[in-house]
This record gives C-alpha cells, sequence and structure tokens, in this order.
C-alpha cells in the first residue's frame, strides 16, 4: 500500500513538473541526447583505441620475434652447434614467463618447446590439431577462457625447413585490467552524463527564466495600467530583451485602442440613453392618461415602453461591464453584511416579480465582507432575476447563505430549463447565449453573467455553476470574510503591480 502511494505520489509529481510540449523540456532533452551522444562517442571510441594498441603491441613484439628467430638459429648454429641444439638454445633463450615458443613437426609432434614454468601444452596441443585456427599472421586467439597472441612460421635455416615455429603469448592480465578499465570508464561515463543532463537542465531553466517572468507579469497585468507597464527583465538574452520591447510596443497601442473603445462605449451609452429616457418618460406618462386611449393604443404604448425599458437596462449593463472589465469602474469597498444585503435582494424581487424566493440560512451569525455594497447587490439581483426568468411561475427559488473556510457562500438555485453541460464553460462569456430563441424571449442578450463574473471577481471572488437540463441550476457566489482577507484586497494592486516588477 505505501509502495502504492510512494508511486502515485510520483505520477503526480511528474504531470504537474514535466510538460513535454514546453520549450524547456525540448531544450533540456534535445541537448541533453546531444551531449550524452558525444560523451558516448568519445567513450567508445577511447576503449576501441585502446584495445588496438595494446594488442596491436602485443602482436608486433611477438611478430617481430618469430621473425628473429631464424637468424639467432642461423647464427648459434656456426658456433659448433648442430642445429638441432641451436633451436633449442634460442628458444630458452627468448621466451619469458608470459611467452612460449615450441617448434611443431607437420604430424603435430613438439620437437622442441620453451623451458619456462609456464608452457601452455594444451594451447600448442590445439593450435597444431585445429588447422583452421593456425592465423597466417599475429593474430588473438581464446582457448579455455584465455586469451592469447598467436604468430606462426615456418622455421627454415640454411634452406631447411625444421618445421611449423609456434609462439605464444598470455595477454590474459591484461585482458582483464583493460576490461576493468573499461567498466570504470562505463562508469564514469554514465556519471558525466548523469552531471551533464542536470547542469544542462538547470542551465535551460535559468535562460528561460526571463521568458516565464514575462509570463507572471502579463498574467497579472491590470488592464487600466497597461499605457504605463513595462516589463522590467535584468540578466535577459538579447532576444528575450528585444521580445519585451515588442510587447511594450503592442501594451502601449493596446492601450489606445481600449481608451478609444472605452470613450466610445461611453459616448455612444449617454447618446442613447438621454432620447431613450425622454421616450420612456414620455410613454409613461401617456400610460398614465391611458383612460381616453383604447385597449390596442394602450397595448402599442405598453409594450414600446417596456422595450425602452429593456434597452435602458442594456445599455446600462454594457456601460457596467465595460468599466468593469477594464478596470476603470472603481469599487467603493467597505463592511458588508451578506445576511442583510440578500434579505434585501430577495425582498425586492419578490415584489417587482411575485415570486415566491425562499432564504435558506445556515448560519445564524452575521457574515461580513469587505467589499462593494452596490456592485454586490448589483450581481445578486442579476442571478435571482436569471433563476426567476429561467423556471415557471409555480417553481420556486432559493436563495442560500453559507460561511465555510473563512468564505461566505452565496447560492441562488432553479428548478428551471437548466444548462447543457456543454454550454456551462462558456455562458459567462461575454454576448454568449445557450438558445438565441430562449434568450430573446426572456428578454436576455448574454450580458448579464458576465457582468456578475466582472463584479465578483473585481471584489476578490468568484462564480460558478453546477446544472442538469430539466432539473435546474445552482450559481455559486465564493467571496472571502472579512477577517481573512481585509488588507489582501485592500492592496491587491499594489502587491500585484510590486511582483510584477521583481527580478531574479
Amino acid at each position: 500500500m505505501r509502495l502504492i502511494k510512494v508511486v502515485a505520489s510520483a505520477k503526480r509529481w511528474v504531470r504537474s513538473n514535466i510538460d513535454p510540449e514546453s520549450l524547456q523540456f525540448r531544450l533540456t532533452i534535445g541537448v541533453t541526447l546531444i551531449a550524452i551522444l558525444g560523451a558516448a562517442a568519445v567513450s567508445g571510441w577511447v576503449s576501441w583505441r585502446t584495445q588496438q594498441i595494446l594488442i596491436g603491441s602485443h602482436k608486433q613484439t611477438t611478430s617481430e620475434l618469430v621473425y628473429q628467430i631464424p637468424q639467432d638459429v642461423e647464427a648459434y648454429s656456426y658456433r659448433d652447434m648442430n642445429i638441432a641444439t641451436a633451436v633449442e638454445r634460442v628458444v630458452n633463450v627468448r621466451s619469458r614467463p608470459d611467452l612460449s615458443l615450441a617448434l611443431v613437426n607437420p604430424a603435430g609432434q613438439v620437437l622442441v618447446h620453451s623451458d619456462n614454468e609456464w608452457y601452455p601444452t594444451d594451447v600448442i596441443q590445439t593450435l597444431a590439431l585445429e588447422k583452421g585456427m593456425m592465423p597466417s599472421r599475429a593474430a588473438m586467439v581464446v582457448i579455455n577462457g584465455r586469451n592469447y597472441v598467436v604468430c606462426i612460421r615456418q622455421l627454415v635455416v640454411r634452406g631447411q625447413a625444421l618445421g611449423g615455429l609456434y609462439a605464444v603469448l598470455d595477454i590474459t592480465d591484461d585482458q582483464v585490467m583493460f576490461e576493468q578499465l573499461m567498466r570504470t570508464l562505463v562508469i564514469a561515463t554514465v556519471l558525466v552524463m548523469v552531471v551533464m543532463a542536470v547542469v544542462i537542465a538547470a542551465y535551460v531553466r535559468r535562460s528561460l527564466h526571463p521568458l516565464r517572468q514575462m509570463s507572471q507579469m502579463t498574467a497579472n497585468l491590470p488592464l487600466n495600467e497597461l499605457a504605463h507597464y513595462q516589463f522590467e527583465l535584468d540578466h535577459a538574452p538579447t532576444e528575450v530583451k528585444q521580445l519585451a520591447a515588442t510587447c511594450d510596443n503592442v501594451l502601449v497601442r493596446l492601450a489606445s485602442a481600449l481608451k478609444r473603445q472605452q470613450q466610445f462605449v461611453q459616448d455612444i451609452s449617454h447618446e442613447l440613453r438621454t432620447p431613450l429616457s425622454i421616450v420612456s418618460g414620455y410613454l409613461q406618462s401617456l400610460l398614465r392618461r391611458s383612460k381616453s386611449l383604447t385597449e390596442p393604443q394602450r397595448e402599442a404604448l405598453e409594450t414600446a415602453a417596456s422595450e425602452a425599458d429593456h434597452t435602458i437596462h442594456l445599455l446600462q449593463n454594457l456601460l457596467d461591464l465595460e468599466r468593469a472589465g477594464s478596470g476603470t469602474a472603481p469599487f467603493t469597498r467597505s463592511r458588508v453584511i451578506v445576511n442583510a444585503l440578500v434579505d434585501d435582494v430577495v425582498r425586492m424581487a419578490i415584489i417587482s416579480s411575485y415570486r415566491d424566493i425562499e432564504i435558506d440560512l445556515k448560519c445564524d451569525h452575521p457574515i461580513e465582507v469587505w467589499g462593494d455594497e452596490d456592485r454586490l447587490r448589483q450581481a445578486l439581483a442579476q442571478l435571482v432575476d436569471n433563476a426567476i426568468k429561467y423556471s415557471d411561475d409555480d417553481q420556486h427559488v432559493t436563495v442560500r447563505l453559507d460561511q465555510r473556510d473563512s468564505c461566505a457562500i452565496i447560492q441562488v438555485c432553479d428548478r428551471g430549463v437548466g444548462i447543457p453541460l456543454q454550454h456551462q464553460s462558456r455562458i459567462f462569456d461575454q454576448c454568449y447565449r445557450v438558445d438565441n430563441s430562449r434568450s430573446r424571449s426572456t428578454g436576455g442578450c448574454g450580458i448579464g453573467l458576465s457582468l456578475v463574473k466582472v463584479l465578483v471577481e473585481g471584489m476578490g471572488g468568484t462564480v460558478t455553476v453546477r446544472s442538469k437540463p430539466n432539473e435546474g441550476s445552482i450559481f455559486t457566489v465564493t467571496l472571502p470574510t472579512l477577517s481573512n482577507n481585509y488588507y489582501e484586497h485592500t492592496n491587491r494592486n499594489r502587491r500585484r503591480r510590486g511582483k510584477a516588477s521583481s527580478v531574479y
């Protein structure tokens, strides 16, 4: 069980810290593979070259010895020695503890051999009997698990062929030392590869730190500071500094575009709201004197007045959404008792809609948050209004209030048409509507929920939805309580700016 937990923890760490699609991962893997292949190639070449030098020197020594012996035998034979005695004398003189010589006739019989402690009888016999193992020049052979360098040549003295001269050099000890050296080299190479991989990963991570810093700055960038914001990066490569300068220019142009957009929305809202307010006033005045009007005329005036009020409300929502989204709408923060605010919103909704709305209090004590009372009232009123619009008149709407983990939890629940799962992730997007025909029939235009999201997040909270088609929806607003986040939310923008300007 403990092993399973360790494996699961390791998997979570890998998933959270290693991203195969990231630039850091790709650079680290690429450079590390190149370095490892280079180190492996160098190690392999050193191993091969060392073995070639070691064996080559032994082959050269053995070959030179075999070619020198006929001359030595001929020289000794001039000193009142017969050829057989001269061969035996030369074989014993030229032998070493690790080098044995033998003269073998064509029948495979050993005529003369070295008189030293080590004489490889089994090797000589094997070579003499196995004609296929007789190399034409010095070569390395393995017999009975030992390594030998063997050189065989016909011994001819004064034109007389005496037999095959066998020179056998035992290099087993040298080969064992070479294999130990290679094992050490392999271990050292692996350690070097591991160190190289760690160093490369650390270097790549440090090299990409300015890019991560830019990403963090951009994520925490207040919209109302775009025109005056600059990416301050130290120890960054020239290319990253050029990218930062380009981003600064883009932010300046974006700030200018946002300012023009804000001015346009404000101007158009003012230009439309003023005449619409006048028209609405005249329509309301006519409706108050509707005794002289026919029923079709009264219905036409009521429709016109309703559409005028709807358009004025839509313009106000657009203006509030634009101001809140761009950060230009000031949030007047103060102590807000959520219990009283919820009670007030529900009471006003009951008066305007003539619907049954229930308040479900999960706690008895007052819940206080640090926020803008008017903005919070606007957001909750919008959620309650949506619950009323998208549920039948005989269905109850419930507003729950609770406190969990230093957070105020406000839930607006209805048993209306619900929202399909594929639309729930986008219903807070601006001007997004699940069903255009249904939204139009209920007076919706896709702005209310996006405004709720902007207002709630502007006060440091979150808004989520849980819904099933034909079963209803639950919208949950979570706000930090006053005791938990008083200073955090009053100084949010200042600290956010400080983080963005920090360097490593």
